[in-house]
């Protein structure tokens, strides 16, 4: 889930690219989204454990 975690990260900082987002404002949201990085991949390994 991780590697899909920063290539979503990834994807968006491409998208954030194609349409001119300001640096300043792309950094912004790249590092409001990593800001969850943990909370939604735990989540994720949480369930996972807890399916099995």
């Amino acid at each position: 889930m991780v590697r899909e975690f920063d290539e979503v990260a990834a994807e968006l900082g491409r998208t954030l690219d194609v349409v001119k987002v300001p640096k300043r404002e792309k950094e912004e949201v790249l590092a409001a989204f990593a800001a969850h990085k943990d909370e939604v991949t735990e989540g994720f390994m949480t369930g996972t454990r807890a399916r099995r």
